[in-house]
């Protein structure tokens, strides 16, 4: 056994983001236990046969654990047969400083990891691979200087990993490793990871290993000196299996005197024969008959497990003569045969039933060509499917310790055709039957079953698969049909090669014939209230036979029972009536006067129960919607789930006046084998979950007609993140520059927690590129969360913001905004404003109210379209309701002459009223009330729209831009006009604009030059026009006394500068001008 380690205390602070791992390191003890010695059998004989009862064992499932790495401390050390690519147990994992190997002097370098593969010693481990690429012996490029890698094969006499005992006694001893650490016994790896984020982008690397496992005993003789026993490594399922039976360690611990050496090397053998495989292209090649890889899982029971050891070579281990002897089942000759003369009277013979029949054998396996991932192959054989009336009988064989395409398919086809040969005899026999054992072929020669004949007047071959001890001392004997075509590998016959017998029936009854069979149909019959239904059976008379009558007899798939004898006719017609629903079997055998009977003829047909009709369609499920929803008043944030479906119509069903009532609503946490609840129905296509706990779960729906007939349940599975999930990344982060303000803006977030409860947390960074939000300064104070807009100071660099919801959850990332904006630039006058009260505009679903002249929306259903009475009419105001979105033109644009940067700004006055909302259709008691005065709905939206242009807006020919969302601050062009797009979420929600308002600003800029004027003036031209003449401040150079200038012409585009002497002449000057404007 390997020795069993303590925990080890220490730090792993090793380069957190790159390998994700929590601080401090670990130790897994090995946790094997010794397997005590027993049995398996304890009659005579043991039965024949584990191949054809293989448990179901997920391979799939099994082969994705094998290939992962799983620290842990309790999880018991694998044994590998044969060659098997495998993960592993993380025993250890520490960091380590560089300077231990020689490198910089970092606290976190090294990742050191001990990787437990299997019990030891093992032949050789091939390769290593990090994430499924090569790192050892010849490793990736990506992996060169990054790793290295120490295998250790678990011999007894394994020494510690020197490297790993270096690292961990160097300077500041980083972990603990001492020369007790040998891990004798298990094969393990030590892998040492270089801190790279380029390499390690993914985190800590997934390791696995192809390791040629157990080194097994063969008792077969040595070749090289002729008696000497040789221990090594192999894939023979014999040895591996004699393994296993053996071992001390993780084995049976059966000692080698009990176990039947002689049947081991008669099995690996005829394992290592080599047998012809041909391909589908016709090509042929050569290989070993039966080979074993694959990992036993010690934490299963012992029989599990040699069950699936035996697998990989269609092998029963059984108890006989003192010793455990190993037979396969494979091609025999007869060794016995039983006769009248020793066969005692009251022999039994039992024929096969369809359930143990198969016409196709599906092999799931290993693939090593696919990633060691789990693979399918199948046999099958059209004769057989014919035989069997059409049906597809598909058995499914798990063989976990077989990795080869060719051989999995070999075994399969065993498998198929022995499913043909399963006729059974039990008889007693006299002590002559000592003489048998189990897995003999016997003949068995009796006249009664017409066996005599058979083989050259031999019998019938059988395979002894149980024998025990009578009462009386006689031996009882059970045997299963025996036929040598079975292991001939890629011969399906077409007719049966061991007949079960070679008399004719005695009085030649024949069965209806199968062509065409059994007719069925359905009808209806109507005894009110009750609808039952009749089924019709029809068929035709056999030829040559005389009949005297037919017996019908029908079966039930669902319930899975014999056949019901339902009663006999003198005609070919028969009635039955009243089935339940279902997949049922029609059987139908003639008789004659001698009382003897034909085979039956079947014919499986689908009764529908309650009518012909078809099936009610199951809803389709369109999906399941989270949301959250506030709690009464508006005081808090739940989660709500809404599943809706989208009903799918029964036509047939619809016209006799049959409809859909009601759906059946049903739900459980997908990670429970509970039962579904059953929430209630809805008459609706949608149902609502109310504070719903996050996690998986499994929703489905039914649907229910007004006759009770159910349709099946379509179901859907949503993973629910409640008020656990972070909020949206906040999007459309807008600032606008004003004066010493930044005024920021963003889309509405549509978080209900962030809403209610919630806030907006800003940050600034001085940086104006890679701002961090760790390391950015908060501004200001945290924005309601039902706003979308805040004014900060305006400051130059990065701004970040995130939203944070009722319980403290963060954003994931926050969205940035970058400003090289100083406030000085900003100083601005109002150039235009439009306002509009009267709404002459261009209008789409929007009206004038005639009463008050507000803007709102147009009615979307007018008095005269409204069906039904006036005096069935609920709420005469509501009727109808009105248009929920529309939009409007803003008749006057903003003109600002030339093209030039400016400050936008908008209002829109508006209020909201419900036409549903009266006071006398309010429940409860008014202090209950939310609000009294006002409406409580958040539904309504207002958003002004705005379209550029660089022309004349007057001209008629202006190109203007798409309309944007508009938000106050810079834009530039020339002309400028608007749009109000208005929207509700319930028709009776309307909207009254009393104004909508925009106005324009135009900041100061400055142009400056310096130069020489020329004696008769100089003129100097701006590089851009302002909108108006601006201010002019001159600075002169070496003037004298009496000089002055004069400004001439000053226009919005240039100015004339002339100096003058004291006599009033025009002179030469050198000057700066700075001219400032809008």
């Amino acid at each position: 056994m390997p020795s069993v380690f303590t925990a080890i205390s220490g730090v792993v602070n090793f380069f957190v983001a790159v390998f994700s791992y929590a601080t401090g390191s670990y130790i897994a003890g090995t946790v094997l236990g010794y397997v005590a010695a027993g049995v398996f059998f304890n009659a005579v004989g043991g039965q024949l046969g584990k191949l054809y009862q293989i448990p179901e064992i997920g391979l799939a499932q099994q082969g994705a654990s094998m290939l992962s790495n799983t620290p842990s401390s309790t999880a018991p050390i694998p044994v590998i047969y044969g060659a098997r690519r495998v993960g592993g147990t993380r025993v250890f994992v520490g960091s380590s400083p560089g300077y231990n190997v020689g490198e910089a002097n970092t606290e976190n370098y090294f990742l050191n990891i001990v990787l437990a593969l299997c019990e030891g010693p093992v032949g050789s481990v091939e390769a290593v691979y990090l994430n499924n690429v090569q790192a050892w012996p010849i490793p990736d490029s990506r992996f060169n200087g990054k790793v290295k890698i120490n295998v250790h094969l678990g011999n007894g006499s394994q020494i510690v990993d020197q490297d790993l005992f270096d690292i961990a006694n160097a300077k500041g001893k980083p972990f603990e490793w001492t020369t007790e650490h040998r891990l004798q016994g298990v094969a393990y790896l030590y892998v040492r990871l270089e801190s790279d984020q380029e390499v390690w982008a993914s985190g800590t690397p997934t390791i696995s290993a192809d390791v040629k496992g157990a080194i097994v005993a063969d008792p077969r003789v040595n070749i090289a000196d002729g008696n000497t026993r040789m221990d090594r490594w192999s894939n023979n399922p014999a040895l591996c299996i004699r393994d296993y039976l053996t071992n001390t360690t993780y084995g049976r611990g059966i000692s080698e005197s009990d176990i039947d050496d002689t049947s081991i090397s008669a099995s690996a053998n005829y394992c290592d024969e080599r047998i012809t495989i041909t391909k589908d292209d016709g090509t042929t090649f050569t290989q070993k008959r039966y080979t074993m890889n694959g990992v036993v899982t010690i934490g299963e029971t012992s029989m599990a497990i040699i069950e699936k050891l035996l697998t990989s070579c269609r092998g029963s281990l059984v108890f006989s003569g003192g010793k455990y002897k190993l037979i396969l089942d494979k091609a025999e000759s007869p060794v016995l045969t039983f006769n009248e003369s020793n066969v005692l009277p009251n022999f039994n013979i039992t024929m096969p039933g369809k359930e143990s029949l198969a016409n196709r054998v599906t092999a799931n396996y290993f693939n090593p060509a696919r990633e060691w991932q789990a693979d399918f192959v199948y046999s099958e054989s059209s004769v057989f499917k014919t035989k069997d009336d059409g049906l597809l009988l598909d058995r499914k064989i798990e063989l976990p310790f077989t990795a080869d395409y060719y051989m999995s398919n070999y075994i399969a086809e065993q498998t198929l055709k022995q499913s043909r040969q399963g006729m059974i005899v039990d008889f007693s026999t006299t002590q002559a039957g000592l003489l048998a054992e189990i897995g003999d072929v016997i003949y068995m020669d009796l006249e009664s079953p017409g066996w005599s004949t058979l083989n050259s007047g031999a019998g019938k071959k059988f395979r002894v698969i149980q024998m025990s001890i009578g009462a009386e001392g006689e031996i009882k004997i059970v045997a299963r049909e025996y036929d040598a075509d079975v292991y001939v590998h890629g011969s399906i016959k077409t007719f049966d090669t061991a007949p079960n017998t070679a008399l004719p029936s005695l009085a030649d009854i024949k069965a209806p014939p199968i062509n065409p069979g059994i007719t069925i149909t359905e009808e209806l019959l109507f005894n009110d209230p009750k609808i039952t239904n009749r089924i019709n059976l029809s068929w035709n008379a056999p030829e040559g036979s005389f009949i005297k009558n037919y017996e019908i007899a029908f079966q039930s798939a669902k319930d899975n029972k014999p056949f019901i004898q339902s009663g006999v006719s003198t005609g070919r017609q028969y009635n039955v009536e009243n089935l339940d629903p279902g997949v049922y079997q029609f059987a139908v055998r003639s008789t004659n006067n001698a009382g003897f009977k034909s085979e039956y003829i079947t014919k499986t047909f689908v009764v529908k129960g309650v009518s012909v009709l078809p099936a009610i369609n199951a809803p389709a499920i369109s999906g399941v919607v989270e949301s959250l929803v506030t709690t009464t008043l508006g005081s808090g944030v739940k989660a709500k789930a809404v599943l809706s479906w989208v009903a799918i119509a029964n036509s047939q069903w619809e016209a006799l006046g049959v409809n859909i009532e009601s759906y059946e609503v049903e739900y459980k946490l997908a990670s429970t084998s509970a039962n579904f609840e059953r929430l209630g129905s809805s008459t609706g296509t949608f149902f609502e979950f109310f504070d719903i706990a996050p996690g998986s779960y499994n929703f489905r729906v039914r649907a229910v007609n007004d006759a009770g007939i159910k349709s099946d349940y379509a179901e859907v599975t949503s993973e629910i993140t409640g008020l656990s999930a972070k909020p949206a990344n906040v999007a459309n982060f807008y600032m606008r520059a004003e004066s010493t303000q930044a005024n920021l803006s963003w889309t509405p977030t549509t978080d209900l927690d962030v809403k209610v409860g919630g806030t907006f947390e800003i940050r600034h960074s001085v940086v104006t590129s890679n701002a961090a939000w760790g390391v950015a300064i908060k501004i200001g104070s945290d924005v309601p969360g039902s706003s979308n807009s805040a004014s900060m100071p305006l400051l130059v660099g990065t701004y970040l913001i995130k939203a944070v919801d009722s319980t403290g959850n963060k954003s994931a990332s926050a969205t940035t905004i970058v400003n090289t904006v100083s406030p000085s630039m900003f100083d601005t006058r109002t150039q235009a404003t439009v306002t509009d009260t009267a709404f002459a505009g261009t209008k789409s679903n929007m009206v004038i109210d005639s009463d008050t002249g507000f803007l709102k929306f147009e009615a979307d259903t007018l008095w005269d379209a409204v069906p039904g009475n006036i005096d069935e009419w609920t709420l005469i105001d509501s009727i109808g309701g009105a248009d929920t979105s529309g939009y409007y033109l803003l008749n006057n644009t903003i003109d600002i002459g030339k093209v030039y940067n400016v400050n936008l700004r908008s209002s829109i006055a508006f209020n909201a009223v419900s036409t549903s909302d009266i006071w006398d259709q309010r429940l409860g008691n008014l202090d209950t009330w939310e609000a009294v005065d006002a409406n409580t709905f958040d539904d309504l939206n207002a958003t002004m729209f705005i379209a550029t242009t660089n022309n004349d807006p007057a001209s008629g020919s202006a190109t203007w831009s798409a309309y944007q969302e508009f938000t106050i601050g810079n834009y530039y062009g020339r002309g400028f006009k608007f749009k109000l797009q208005a929207s509700s979420g319930d028709p009776t929600h309307q909207i009254n604009i009393t104004q909508i308002q925009a106005s324009a600003e135009v900041y100061f800029r400055f142009e400056s030059e310096t130069g020489t004027t020329a004696t008769g003036g100089t003129t100097f031209t701006y590089d851009n026009s302002f909108l108006s003449p601006p201010a002019i401040a001159i600075t002169a150079n070496d003037m004298a006394t009496g000089d002055y200038y004069g400004i001439t012409n000053a226009s919005a585009t240039a100015f004339t500068l002339r100096f003058y002497n004291a006599s009033g002449s025009g002179i030469q000057r050198t000057a700066y001008y700075l001219a400032r404007g809008h």
